[in-house]
């Protein structure tokens, strides 16, 4: 068997994304509560909006998530595309969620800073990978044995 080592990396990023999008759908946004309770979703137009996308977004990446668990075993390229379009349509559902939130409240420097913030932990997060391994990461193969 195949194992792909410089796939974990995404493995792991992927994991921090499901938990933050899980705090961000179950924290509280307001005094309603959080953007998932009725209390919320019947008080103001846009957590209703803010909900579908939002639930479409973690959706997508659990199945990205998976998908990148798989690539660590089989590595190819078409499952490395697919996933970067999943991922891809997932950060920009739940950025228009996030711009539906912050248009009506006008709170856009806290976005800006939010997305800096997210890119900077991932480049970090991959640079400590590649300082850790010294960039020696490689596929490993078993030995066919017959």
């Amino acid at each position: 068997m195949k194992v792909n080592y410089i796939n974990i990396k995404y493995v792991l990023a992927l994991l921090a994304i499901l938990l933050f999008t899980c705090l961000g759908v179950g924290l509280s946004v307001s005094e309603c509560g959080c953007v998932f309770c009725l209390n919320c979703r019947s008080t103001d137009y846009i957590y209703q909006q803010m909900t579908g996308l939002m639930a479409t977004s973690l959706t997508l990446y659990i199945i990205a998530t998976i998908i990148a668990i798989v690539s660590v075993f089989k590595c190819d390229k078409w499952v490395n595309i697919t996933n970067f379009i999943i991922i891809l349509i997932g950060a920009v559902l739940m950025l228009a969620a996030l711009s539906i939130f912050y248009r009506d409240n006008h709170f856009w420097a806290s976005l800006m800073g939010g997305i800096a913030m997210t890119l900077s932990f991932e480049t970090a997060a991959f640079l400590f990978i590649e300082l850790f391994t010294n960039g020696k990461l490689s596929t490993v193969r078993e030995p066919h044995t017959h």
